[in-house]
Order: structure tokens, then sequence, then C-alpha cells
């Protein structure tokens, strides 16, 4: 099958797509934690059928077929991408999204700081992240990084990054963090540990 380059799925996301955060909580035990899980959807009718199963193809996911009583209507159908998957796939089309490119930016985010393994939020930052998206939704042009303050200033929020508790150059932690334990401001400039 023909292989979908970035450019055409970021046109398809921006128009199709729907990137949200939900909440979710094992119904059968009432103590496990609330969660969160970014994903993308796209759903089309039965023409578009070959282009979402190209996606699955590509990239992974699950496709959902829904069929319709009513003869006014057509078929459709429903990819979905979530989990491991998601964060490389949004990581590639994200540079290429017009529409979207800043909710696929919180999801990364809520993806790698909300859901890493062994870290326990309480429930108030997730609600938060699941309430930002959606007002990301109704205006696209609010900034992730607006978004990712007020999570982080949650009550319940309480740690810099999965390994470390401050920058290991400035030892900042008012600046966020952007990879191998350095702020944002200290990696992009490149400095290195004195």
């Amino acid at each position: 099958m023909k292989r979908l380059s970035w450019k055409y799925m970021a046109g398809i996301v921006d128009g199709e797509g729907c990137i949200d955060s939900p909440l979710f909580r094992d119904k059968r035990k009432m103590n496990n934690p609330l969660y969160i899980r970014p994903r993308i959807r796209i759903t089309m009718s039965a023409p578009g059928m070959s282009v979402l199963e190209s996606m699955k193809v590509n990239f992974g996911g699950s496709l959902l077929p829904r069929h319709t009583d009513n003869p006014c209507w057509q078929d459709s159908a429903t990819w979905s991408l979530e989990g491991v998957k998601l964060r490389p796939f949004l990581q590639n089309l994200a540079k290429h999204l017009i529409i979207k490119k800043q909710q696929a930016l919180l999801a990364i985010w809520i993806q790698d700081h909300l859901r890493k393994k062994g870290m326990q939020f309480s429930e108030e930052p997730k609600r938060c992240a699941c309430e930002e998206m959606k007002a990301m939704k109704t205006d696209p042009q609010r900034l992730n990084e607006t978004a990712i303050h007020k999570i982080t200033s949650c009550e319940g929020y309480h740690f810099w990054s999965s390994a470390h508790d401050a920058c290991i150059n400035c030892g900042r932690i008012d600046i966020l963090h952007e990879g191998k334990g350095f702020c944002q401001k200290c990696y992009r400039s490149g400095k290195t540990l004195d």
C-alpha cells in the first residue's frame, strides 16, 4: 500500500481530525486512579475508507466501521491512534499542521509528562489538561505553553522532570524541562555543565 506523506496527513488531520485527551477510570474498581489518554481520531464516510485503511497500515491504530440504517447517510469509519504509537506520529505531523498544531503539541506534552510510567499525579492536573485541550478546540490559536503553565500550576503536579528535580545546568525549576535534564533555555542555548 502507498506510503502517505506527512503534509497530506496534516491536511487530513486539520480538516477531518480530532485531537483530544479524554479522562477515564476503570469502572470495575472505583478506587483506581483517573487516567488521561491523548488520542487522535479521523472519521470519514465510505468513499474515504481507502485513506483510513492506508493510515491503519502505515501508522497502526484501530479502524472502527459504523453502519447506518438511515438511507440518506453513508456508512462511515473512524481511525484512531493512541498509546506509544501516538507520540512519534504527532511529533512528525506537528510541523506540518496549521489549525491543530497547538493541540498536537499539547497532546505530546501530556503523553510525555502526565503519563510517565511510575509517576502518579492527583486528579486535578489531569482534569485541567482535559479542559485545556477542550479550550484549544474552540480556540485553535490558544498556545500550548499557556495550557502547560496552567497544568503545572495545579495542586498535585509537583515534579520538574521524571529524572531531575531541577535543571542540571542552572538549577531553575520555573522554566519547563526540555530534555536530558536541561530546562528549555539551557537546552536551546547549547549550554553544558559548568
